[in-house]
């Protein structure tokens, strides 16, 4: 091998090198962000909940071990909890979905004022979470609410309706009033996925003999499942990260009734100040999003391939 050959072999392999060397430099600031940000926080938390760890106690801070994780499991409250999650997280999904998918084929239609209703849609979504709540709440009021105001003129009730006091009517009113700021985001998911559709499908549909709802059915449906999908993903993580809303409306009340993870993870950790606790409810949460995450992604995967 010539001196010229080594020579160029050498440049080679020192130009590699560098590339290899400035790539590396460019990910350390990145890296450092997400130790600072991501890893540093979710190791100290699971730290924290291996101890005995509550403000209000600050001298006893004995190691636990999992015992934060077993008292969170097997404490009544949590079930309660828990179910409360499970019925909010499930109504608000459903009831967004519904109206999601009705509004996104009303304005999938070419009608008159179409795009100034589109822009209208957006106003729930934008409210902020906080002032969305203090509405409904005012709205919701027993004594002088509109909602009573106005089902009593039509005299559909005979005496004010304590909407936010009696439990189920309570919950009825949490899911409403959620789903009425989320399901505008919904519907633009779906409308983009309507959109989409070739009207050569749709009319050869029409061709075959399929009506409205056969057209729905056999054609609309299956053309805009990986959207539905995406919205299942996006609104059932809304709903159980759902705490802005419950805290201006209910307060996770009457007696617990609106109380779901999010909120009782507040509880535990800045009013309680039981922060073991509320670090092992808080990777409880995390397992139980990462878990409906995986399944969701998965069927999304699988409609993708299909």
């Amino acid at each position: 091998m010539t001196t010229t050959k080594i020579r160029e072999k050498v440049g080679k392999r020192s130009k590699e090198i560098s590339s290899n060397v400035f790539g590396i430099l460019c990910q350390i600031p990145v890296l450092f962000f997400i130790l600072v940000v991501v890893i540093f926080p979710l190791a100290y938390a699971f730290y924290l909940s291996l101890f005995q760890n509550n403000l209000r106690k600050p001298y006893e801070n004995a190691f636990i071990g999992f015992t934060n994780y077993y008292n969170a499991v097997t404490n009544p409250i949590f079930l309660k909890v828990l179910q409360n999650t499970i019925l909010f997280t499930v109504g608000s999904v459903l009831v967004i979905l519904l109206l999601s998918l009705g509004f996104g084929i009303l304005l999938n239609e070419r009608i008159k004022g179409r795009g100034l209703a589109r822009v209208l849609l957006l106003i729930p979504w934008a409210i902020p979470g906080v002032v969305n709540g203090l509405m409904w709440r005012w709205i919701y009021n027993t004594d002088f609410g509109v909602l009573n105001g106005y089902l009593g003129y039509l005299g559909l009730i005979q005496r004010n309706i304590s909407w936010l006091t009696e439990p189920n009517l309570a919950m009825l009113m949490t899911i409403m009033t959620h789903a009425w700021k989320e399901f505008p985001f919904a519907t633009l998911l779906l409308l983009a996925g309507l959109a989409a559709i070739p009207e050569d499908l749709i009319d050869a549909a029409k061709i075959d003999g399929a009506g409205v709802w056969g057209r729905f059915r056999y054609v609309t449906i299956h053309l805009i499942k990986p959207m539905i999908i995406l919205v299942l993903i996006f609104e059932t993580m809304w709903a159980l990260w759902a705490f802005d809303i419950i805290y201006a409306l209910t307060r996770g009340g009457p007696s617990g009734a609106t109380t779901t993870l999010g909120y009782y993870l507040y509880e535990v950790a800045f009013r309680w100040m039981d922060m073991g606790q509320g670090a092992a409810l808080s990777y409880l949460f995390g397992a139980v999003i990462v878990v409906i995450t995986f399944l969701y992604i998965r069927a999304l995967y699988r409609e993708v391939r299909y």
